[in-house]
């Protein structure tokens, strides 16, 4: 039906029913959770694809060589990719990707990993979006065992090893370790973002990276974010009330960076706009962050 309504509509009056329809942006003020409606777009159809097909063009995109692989490490994946191969340089290190996804995040850096199997790598996330990834590193393998032994040599896929693990809940901090929490845009969508992160803490990991945050110097608030147009809770936070919740939890801010690639508000990537908020809630970008472990 939209590619129907596309073709026979004038530019002008295409323009205008995408604007009236807009499957992406931020609505409201909100002060509580219950307020706001949550149609789990996680759960969507059209994320899932998505989802599946960002695995897909990685794959098939992958060209592996010496010094140009492909597809070409993103502005923020260069800051996970960089720590963890100073950390992994002599020992191995443990990693835990917080609602991680599929993995893609690890299927990206890995050829980029110095130090691979130094890197145990573990995914928490949904069942639903751990079996994708699951079924994608099989396929993957298959594939590679079906490629000539002197294929695999030139790119070094011999001896690059896959160390990934999915898991659906969070481990006893007195049963596993990690050394660095990686969380990816996602603590914008905790419902109690302080109680999540104190959860990671308690792992008393070395290092948490944090990449596309939504948070900035204006007001803490909640509003209604649409995503392939269900709702969902999404929460920015006050970029100093989050550092001082690490200081007061024993950690240092080592690194923070805007990220001006993700800007928010009118014309901005996938129409991510402020519809009804206003001036002083409005952030302009997301942000990334390096704490450390005081010693």
């Amino acid at each position: 039906m939209k590619k129907i309504l596309k073709q026979i509509c004038p530019p002008i009056l295409w323009s205008i029913l995408k604007k009236l329809n807009r499957r992406y942006g931020f609505f409201g003020v909100y002060s509580d959770y219950s307020e706001v409606l949550f149609e789990d777009p996680w759960t969507d159809t059209d994320w899932i694809l998505l989802q599946k097909d960002k695995l897909f063009q990685l794959e098939s995109s992958r060209d592996e060589s010496l010094f140009l692989p492909l597809p070409h490490l993103s502005n923020y994946l260069m800051i996970p990719c960089l720590l963890i191969n100073l950390l992994s340089k002599e020992k191995t290190i443990r990693v835990l990707d917080h609602w991680g996804g599929t993995g893609f995040v690890y299927y990206f850096l890995h050829p980029y990993l110095s130090f691979p199997q130094n890197v145990e790598w573990s995914v928490l996330d949904s069942p639903a979006f751990l079996q994708i990834g699951e079924e994608f590193i099989k396929k993957s393998e298959a594939r590679r065992s079906l490629e000539p032994k002197t294929c695999r040599q030139k790119t070094g896929e011999g001896s690059r090893s896959i160390k990934i693990n999915f898991i659906s809940d969070l481990p006893s901090p007195s049963l596993a370790k990690f050394d660095v929490v990686y969380v990816n845009s996602s603590v914008q969508y905790y419902v109690d973002y302080q109680k999540n992160l104190l959860d990671l803490i308690a792992f008393q990991p070395k290092y948490f990276i944090f990449t596309r945050l939504m948070s900035g110097e204006t007001k803490t608030f909640l509003c209604s974010q649409k995503i392939f147009n269900k709702h969902t809770p999404c929460r920015f936070i006050n970029s100093w009330e989050f550092f001082d919740f690490f200081k007061k939890n024993g950690y240092d801010l080592i690194f923070k960076s805007p990220n001006k690639d993700e800007i928010y508000g009118k014309g901005s990537f996938h129409d991510r706009e402020f519809k009804d908020i206003p001036k002083e809630y409005q952030t302009p970008f997301s942000i990334h962050l390096v704490f450390e472990k005081k010693i």
